[in-house]
């Protein structure tokens, strides 16, 4: 028997930011709404983004100690973020395929209805929202792409039922 799939409908708020030598050099902000199932342990966050070249539909698969990033549409890319590991993917955008190279340094889950740790980057985000309405995402990593060092990269998701 499978086990049971709950789903619930979600405001999100994305921060994603690139630092270059520890300062902070590009930022962007979503309010986007999605969909979060739960499916025993793995917990799955589906949205849809509107870019210049088109839309993209994103999944993020959430296991305890990793995020799996996939992204149809306008880009296209299946990448697995795991705490101090590094991992290799392909980055397919209108104007060409990137080979992308990942370390993650940071990586913390609070589901909805779970308590966030004191200090968390984007708890203002949550100051209007009861406990068990709100969760989190947040992960960091160091990202090359085709050989060439882009920057740290930090984002943090912020869910709101």
């Amino acid at each position: 028997m499978s086990p049971t799939v709950e789903k619930q409908p979600v405001k999100l708020h994305i921060h994603a930011q690139r630092f270059e030598h520890g300062q902070p050099v590009d930022e962007e902000i979503q309010h986007l709404k999605g969909t979060l199932y739960r499916k025993g342990e793995i917990y799955y966050l589906k949205f849809r983004e509107q870019t210049e070249d088109g839309p993209i539909d994103n999944t993020l698969k959430i296991e305890q100690d990793r995020v799996t990033v996939i992204r149809h549409g306008a880009v296209r890319m299946n990448h697995e973020y795991r705490l101090n590991s590094t991992t290799q993917g392909i980055y397919h955008t209108p104007y060409g395929a990137l080979n992308m190279e990942t370390h993650t340094t940071a990586y913390r889950f609070q589901p909805l209805g779970t308590t966030l740790p004191l200090g968390s980057e984007n708890s203002t985000n949550l100051n209007h929202c009861r406990e068990d309405r709100c969760g989190e995402l947040h992960w960091a990593y160091h990202l090359s792409l085709n050989g060439n060092q882009v920057g740290d990269i930090r984002f943090t998701v912020t869910l709101k039922a």
